[in-house]
């Protein structure tokens, strides 16, 4: 799921260089091709994460307090630590000469923040200037630290309006409409994990569905998706839902291969630090590599591609680094993954 969050924001049409604005010249089949895995397949990555984030905290009976003390360190503390050094890093980037041209944004200039701007550079939403947080990733965990404060109240009205509750927080999703606090994506998902363990809900059902049928309808509404965009905003979320459970079943094969399920396993312990190290390393190497390829025609397709498994792959071998040679540190920034 990290993998395709990186590749959702890897899709861009135009980079932003200190010397201007350089926008890509994409063919149509790498639009489409780019279309297909960052706004399709992908883009089951949030979804999935805030149902397993909302399922895993209902396992338990935690009261107000211990939710609090929890995501206090697990989630609330990284974020304001990975921000705050993103503030530095973008600040010293913009402040000298050879760097400027990768640092460059009209929108996060640091030298001409003031209160709201600093306020918007770390919660986002509730100014009125940006809804992303400057750690554009973190808005994820914005919405998770909102969620799980809210998780007790969710309880008590879904036990009350199970059905009602349900039809309303899908309706705001279809129709995108998000709140103010977090967005419908994000609150469906996750009050979704109360439902299954409230119904106590197995993968029974999803193991036992064929692969053929699964893949036959997911490549049907796929093709309506890239080829028929009068029907994109519903046919989007059905998409989101067969990707997600088609992702649900291919977990059983990772589990029961045990060479898969090892190397998964270990990549694990560095999945939260690859989430929040890979913005704005991921815009550097892009602004890099145009600097190195072409803008036009297959380039932009190889350049989509190797900048994302680049970026993948130097922020496992920093946090493969910072895991041995400074485990406190690492756990520290990783709030309490080690």
């Amino acid at each position: 799921m990290i993998v395709f969050v990186i590749f959702i924001h890897n899709n861009i049409f135009f980079i932003n260089l200190g010397t201007g604005t350089v926008v890509l010249d994409i063919p149509p089949y790498v639009s489409h091709i780019k279309y297909l895995v960052s706004d399709i397949i992908a883009r089951i990555a949030v979804p999935l994460f805030f149902l397993i984030s909302g399922y895993l905290l209902y396992l338990k009976e935690n009261t107000f307090f211990q939710i609090l003390t929890k995501k206090t360190k697990t989630i609330a503390v990284p974020y304001l630590v990975w921000t705050s050094l993103a503030i530095l890093l973008f600040a010293l980037g913009q402040h000298l000469t050879f760097t400027k041209a990768f640092f460059a944004n009209p929108q996060n200039n640091i030298t001409n923040f003031d209160i709201l701007d600093y306020i918007d550079a770390v919660v986002g939403r509730f100014t009125v200037r940006s809804p992303y947080p400057l750690v554009y990733q973190f808005w994820f965990l914005r919405d998770l630290i909102l969620l799980n404060f809210s998780a007790i109240i969710f309880k008590k009205i879904i036990d009350k309006f199970p059905i009602a509750f349900l039809f309303l927080a899908i309706f705001f999703w279809i129709v995108d409409y998000n709140l103010y606090l977090y967005s419908a994506e994000s609150m469906l998902f996750f009050v979704l994990g109360y439902y299954i363990h409230k119904y106590n809900l197995t993968t029974d059902k999803i193991d036992s569905i064929q692969y053929f049928d699964i893949l036959l309808l997911y490549a049907i509404t796929i093709c309506i998706e890239l080829f028929c965009p009068q029907y994109r905003q519903i046919i989007h979320k059905i998409n989101i839902i067969i990707g997600a459970v088609l992702a649900i079943k291919l977990s059983l094969v990772f589990v029961l291969k045990e060479r898969i399920f090892n190397v998964l396993s270990q990549l694990s312990a560095y999945a939260f630090f690859v989430y929040a190290m890979h913005e704005p390393l991921l815009t550097v190497l892009r602004k890099i590599s145009i600097k190195i390829m072409p803008t036009y025609g297959i380039y932009v397709l190889i350049q989509y591609f190797m900048v994302a498994f680049v970026c993948i792959a130097i922020c496992l071998v920093v946090g493969v680094v910072l895991r041995k040679s400074v485990p406190k540190l690492y756990e520290f920034l990783s709030g309490g993954r080690a």
